[in-house]
């Protein structure tokens, strides 16, 4: 019997729905799978993990982009899973999310085994030139380069946003030492006065 969609956390990036069947779990993603998205799906797992489960299936069919560090989550969470004895099994990978997961070696790993090989080796359509009938491929290809230079952007404002914050953080810590400081030096005073007066 299937049960009602969860309501999961989402990213301005990632989205993620997770269907309930009984002891069977499928996680459907869409949007970007990266860096800053992996702990998404780690958190969504984990939470699955928390009540009695035989399989979870990630269905990939609408996530656009994967780079190493969504991949590192998706093995992440299949370790985990295994550990515990969970079946965990990914479908659905678009062309090139299934390149990076052969190129890898994660398909041998994450995928069934009886889910159809790519269609075509791997590297040939990204190595190939862009023909006039092959137009699709070159504009895919641009499209990936996009999104890469795009993942990166993103890294970086991600590690800026952290130097800011760090360094706020410091100079908050660093005022608070002076009040500190202050606050002592105005009870000495105080102190110091009323001695003064009970000496007098």
């Amino acid at each position: 019997m299937s049960g009602a969609p969860d309501r999961t956390p989402s990213t301005d990036h990632l989205r993620t729905r997770v269907n309930r069947h009984a002891d069977r779990v499928t996680v459907v993603l869409s949007g970007d799978l990266d860096r800053l998205t992996g702990p998404t799906v780690v958190d969504v797992v984990d939470r699955i993990r928390e009540r009695p489960v035989r399989r979870i299936d990630i269905d990939l069919a609408g996530v656009d982009f994967l780079d190493l560090g969504g991949l590192r989550a998706l093995l992440r969470v299949h370790h985990r899973s295994s550990r515990d004895g969970i079946l965990l099994v990914v479908h659905n990978p678009r062309h090139y999310v299934r390149w990076l997961l052969d190129v890898t070696g994660a398909a041998e790993v994450l995928l069934d085994a009886h889910q159809a090989p790519p269609a075509e080796p791997a590297l040939s359509w990204i190595n190939r030139p862009a023909e006039p009938a092959d137009t699709g491929n070159a504009a895919y290809v641009r499209l990936l380069q996009d999104r890469i230079v795009r993942a990166d952007d993103r890294d970086r404002l991600a590690d800026e946003r952290e130097k800011l914050l760090n360094e706020r953080q410091r100079r908050l810590s660093d005022h608070q030492q002076w009040e500190d400081i202050r606050e002592d030096l105005a009870d000495q005073r105080e102190r110091d006065l009323e001695q003064r007066e009970l000496d007098e």
